[in-house]
């Protein structure tokens, strides 16, 4: 939670991205990509959305299209 805390608080992607501190949040990237997905599409949350498309991206290994959903949503 202390990790997503500080990848919700910063807005330098490439901070997220590269630095240690941020990544990998989460042990599986799909977890955050959907929630993301279902805040937008869903229950129409930009915001929280744009959160868990950051949290994904931090991960290693994650979908490519969570860093490019977080840059559109940022």
């Amino acid at each position: 939670m202390d990790k997503i805390e500080l990848i919700d608080k910063e807005f330098d992607l490439q901070k997220i991205w590269n630095d240690e501190k941020y990544r990998n949040p989460c042990k599986n990237d799909m977890i955050p990509f959907s929630l993301a997905f279902v805040y937008y599409f869903y229950k129409n949350e930009p915001l929280q959305a744009a959160k868990y498309y950051k949290v994904a991206s931090a991960i290693d290994d994650s979908l490519e299209g969570a860093k490019i959903m977080s840059a559109i949503m940022q």
